[in-house]
């Protein structure tokens, strides 16, 4: 065993990976919210590494060619994307509003 293959086994022993994260906060998102369809957690996903850009700068360049892409998606294949997203213009939908003052939704 190398350097590097002790290092990497050190890092797993003593935290959850990257997949194993997203495995964990996926299983959320689909026990809380099931009427969220995968183009809608891929647009979150997108959108929410570019949020992070300015505290993950090295993160930066890839999240805007992530986010490029997806929204390259929507505009080239909009209509047949995800029709069966439950998040609609023109319906009752109505998304939580985000409370400035107390940092919450509601």
């Amino acid at each position: 065993m190398d350097e590097l293959d002790k290092i990497l086994e050190r890092v797993d022993h003593a935290t959850p990976g990257p997949g194993e994260r997203a495995a964990y906060v996926w299983e959320l998102l689909q026990h809380e919210h099931p009427e969220l369809t995968d183009w809608d957690v891929v647009c979150f996903a997108a959108n929410f590494l570019g949020y992070m850009s300015p505290a993950l700068p090295w993160l930066h360049e890839d999240a805007k060619h992530i986010c490029n892409l997806v929204y390259k998606a929507h505009y080239l294949n909009g209509d047949k994307i995800d029709t069966a997203s439950a998040i609609k213009r023109g319906t009752d939908r109505v998304l939580p509003q985000h409370n400035e003052e107390s940092g919450s939704a509601g």
